[in-house]
């Protein structure tokens, strides 16, 4: 029986950052198949590619593989494009078994979306490893019968329920039933002990030769100590708030291969990777250990939560060349912080981004806009005292109402109104009218894009005495109130309207704020807005390729 993976990445990669040429999720399924007595009779081939691909490319990939099972690795990114993608799929190949999982589904949403689509046969809603191994035993027990019996696979029966057929004794599916209506089975109780799960590095299921210039992850751990509001991770209905790890020694064990081999990055992929600072230390100091031993290069990122951080595990990830760490601060206003139930110490932040810029580790804090509770001029004021910051970078996203979020659960309790399309961005609220935050969302996409311009704005807003986001926010309210383009840039008209916005802002900056530029700074300016035509070029290179 052939099993092909399909995963989709998201746009979000920089020109110059290394490509996704695998995916985890679907890596970490195919390890633990190897539990499997039925593992030898399996084949194995995954389609991996970025959003941007199109659906009838994925479909002919797909279709050139023909598998007997598809299983498609779901986020809000790619269930669009996949709703395309499965029915395509179908019709060519009828006794295709299909089955989705991933985030994008939980408990309410899995069973809703497989009544929206037909093409669909099954969704596994939680952790997937045990479920996958179990459905794919009954699967191919149902394959090898059909193959004797009439020497091909037969279509897939509709269930009688969901207890019927050997499916409702697998715990987090979501099943049809004879009526034509849906319904979960049982739900899937974690794992506790995350080594159960076989590496798919230590037995050779990502080829890391394969990877060479390219970006490997590890997860750590899974699970997250929080239990933000806004955030996915928790999945408390499915009992995942308790945060599990991998041992030591074989996170250890994957590193040590992984620095073997010619990958360019890492990507400890953990929501909250000093969750435990002791063993977060330990890992980094055996990084460190690597990195002298093999005079290696690669780059490590991560996310950190940064009341976790001291100047031990500043330096320590300095030494490990930890070049990008994550640092969700998403918001400095008292109300939003308190309704979304993320602890907070202002003087604590500062501290940890004094201590690292001091030692030249890249911290990226991270803001969202459109949280409850906020507003407005507390969203300006946020941006205004992180992008004070002494940082190179900062991230600002849109609020999305994600499945399996207390937000999502609670929009109707908490007025919030959001696109019932992925990725389920917030459309208005209570705190946000849908003009307001249209307007902030221009002002959050033009701020990423000129942030080579940050330390410029930052010494003009200091000289001139004004808020940091009204040195945007004038420009553009001056513009035309219709945004047509995103970022980062994805098309070439997107990219021509860019440009257009990027030339008339420094014309601006020169003539309202010339006076409190010297001869060097001005100069200065002119370099930084080359640097960004230059990354709005790099950009249209890698959609041409179609790699972004």
């Amino acid at each position: 029986m052939k099993i092909t993976f399909l995963s989709v990445h998201s746009k979000d990669h920089a020109p110059g950052f290394p490509v996704w040429r695998y995916n985890l999720a679907c890596a970490y399924l195919q390890a633990y198949l190897t539990k499997s007595p039925i593992y030898g009779e399996l084949q194995f081939t995954h389609v991996v590619d970025y959003e941007s691909a199109s659906a009838s490319s994925l479909v002919e990939r797909i279709l050139a593989e023909r598998p007997d099972v598809l299983a498609a690795s779901c986020y809000c990114w790619n269930w669009k494009l996949f709703c395309e993608v499965f029915p395509q799929v179908k019709q060519a190949l009828p006794h295709l078994v299909i089955v989705a999982g991933g985030p994008q589904f939980d408990l309410t949403t899995g069973p809703e979306e497989l009544g929206r689509h037909p093409a669909l046969d099954f969704i596994v809603v939680g952790e997937g490893e045990v479920t996958f191994l179990e459905l794919v035993e009954h699967l191919h027990r149902r394959h090898t019968g059909a193959v004797a019996a009439a020497g091909r696979p037969r279509g897939l029966p509709v269930l009688g329920s969901p207890s019927s057929d050997g499916v409702g004794g697998i715990a987090g599916l979501a099943v049809r039933t004879a009526s034509g209506a849906t319904a979960m089975t049982s739900c899937r109780e974690v794992l506790e002990e995350l080594d159960d799960i076989p590496s798919p590095y230590l037995h050779g299921i990502v080829d890391l030769e394969t990877l060479r210039n390219g970006i490997v992850a590890i997860e750590t751990q899974r699970g997250c100590p929080y239990t933000c509001a806004y955030c996915d991770y928790p999945k408390r209905e499915l009992g995942t708030t308790k945060v599990r790890f991998f041992s030591e020694e074989r996170v250890l064990k994957e590193i040590d291969l992984i620095y073997a081999s010619k990958v360019r990055q890492l990507y400890l992929m953990d929501a909250t990777f000093n969750s435990k600072r002791a063993r977060a230390k330990n890992i980094l100091r055996h990084i460190v250990k690597l990195r002298t031993e093999r005079a290696s290069r690669m780059a490590v990122s991560t996310e950190m939560f940064p009341e976790l951080m001291d100047e031990e595990m500043l330096l320590l990830s300095r030494d490990a060349n930890l070049n990008y760490i994550e640092v969700g601060v998403q918001s400095l206003n008292p109300s939003a912080l308190a309704a979304m139930q993320r602890p907070r110490k202002d003087p604590k932040l500062r501290e940890v981004i004094d201590i690292a810029v001091r030692n030249q580790v890249r911290i990226v804090p991270q803001i969202i806009l459109g949280l409850p509770g906020d507003s407005e001029e507390g969203f300006y004021s946020t941006f205004d005292q992180i992008y004070s910051l002494p940082t190179i970078d900062f991230q600002c996203f849109r609020l999305l109402l994600l499945p399996g979020t207390p937000y999502r659960a609670r929009a109707a309790e908490l007025g919030l109104v959001y696109n019932s399309q992925p990725p389920y961005q917030l459309l208005s609220s209570r705190d946000f009218t849908a003009e307001q935050l249209e307007r902030l969302d221009r002002f959050r996409k033009f701020a990423l894009m000129i942030l080579e311009l940050k330390p410029t704005l930052t010494a003009l807003a200091t000289a001139c005495e004004v808020p940091h986001h009204r040195l945007i926010a004038d420009f553009l309210e001056a513009q035309p109130s219709h945004c047509a383009w995103d970022w980062p840039v994805q098309s070439v008209p997107q990219r021509q309207e860019a440009g257009r916005l990027l030339a008339g802002f420094m014309a601006h900056l020169l003539e309202a704020h010339g006076p409190a530029l010297d001869d060097v700074a001005r100069q200065r300016l002119a370099e930084q807005g080359k640097r960004i035509e230059t990354y709005l070029e790099l950009q249209m290179y890698v959609i041409k390729k179609g790699v972004a």
